[in-house]
């Protein structure tokens, strides 16, 4: 056997191989993400951002904001403070009024 041949066949060889393949995937995987977040994920909550806003001020305020009302609106609101969470130390004034400016940049 060659020495080329018993390089291509080494198994730290096929380890790296597998090794740059997968965190290739991986990257693309977290880079198709970041763009859907971007691009498409706020653009449902054009409808009504106030009213999503509001959910979403109750949800840090209140230990049980939707009491017994409709749970739905709120886990829309809740993936909503998850795609633009709240800053370590923001006010939540401060805090309503970058989530309106992300959600309007995004809204056509």
């Amino acid at each position: 056997m060659t020495d080329a041949a018993a390089q291509r066949s080494s198994p730290l060889v096929r380890f790296a191989v597998i090794f740059v393949v997968v965190g290739a995937v991986l990257f693309g995987l977290f880079q198709g993400a970041e763009w859907r977040a971007d691009n498409t994920a706020l653009a449902r909550y054009c409808d009504d951002p106030k009213a999503h806003i509001d959910r979403v001020v109750r949800i840090i305020e209140e230990s049980e904001p939707v009491g017994d009302g409709e749970r739905r609106t709120y886990i829309v609101a809740a993936k909503l403070l998850f795609l633009v969470p709240l800053g370590e130390g923001e006010k939540v004034a401060n805090y309503r009024l970058r989530l309106l400016a992300q959600i309007e940049d995004r809204c056509p």
